[in-house]
């Protein structure tokens, strides 16, 4: 059908059927500057601290840099699922078996289910685009505990 093929299209690089560009190099430098870029404590810090790597880097002529792709991905996606997301990592790490983490990750994904993002974001990619996703607002601190 229409839909699986569209799914294809996305699993294999781009929804507009385009092949996916090549990963940026990955340094040691550049590592360390993704580490702390995502080991800050809220979403928004990380966004834009990775939005101020790609800003110094497009300054500097560097097209390649690894937060100017990490900055344009960002900003396509639901900020709820960015929150969310984060915040699962955060529990993740506490839970004391796999299992665990398991359960909820399964919870989170049943929610999801529901939510208004998940209908805008896969009626955006089944569209390829030409219908770009309605996203609601992100959770705040209090919401996502």
């Amino acid at each position: 059908t229409r839909a699986v093929g569209a799914l294809d299209e996305v699993d294999r690089g781009k929804a507009d059927g385009a092949p996916a560009a090549a990963p940026p190099l990955l340094t040691l430098e550049s590592m360390g500057e993704i580490d702390a870029a995502f080991g800050l404590p809220d979403v928004g810090l990380i966004v834009e601290a990775v939005g101020a790597g790609a800003a110094a880097a497009r300054e500097r002529g560097d097209d390649t840099h690894w937060s100017i792709r990490a900055a344009a991905e960002l900003g396509k996606v639901s900020p709820t699922s960015l929150a969310v997301t984060h915040e699962m990592l955060r529990r993740g790490a506490a839970c004391s078996t796999l299992a665990e983490c398991l359960r909820m990750e399964y919870r989170v994904a049943q929610h999801f289910l529901k939510h208004a993002d998940f209908v805008s974001g896969v009626g955006a990619v089944l569209s390829k685009g030409a219908e770009p996703a309605a996203w609601g607002s992100p959770p705040s601190g209090d919401e996502l505990a």
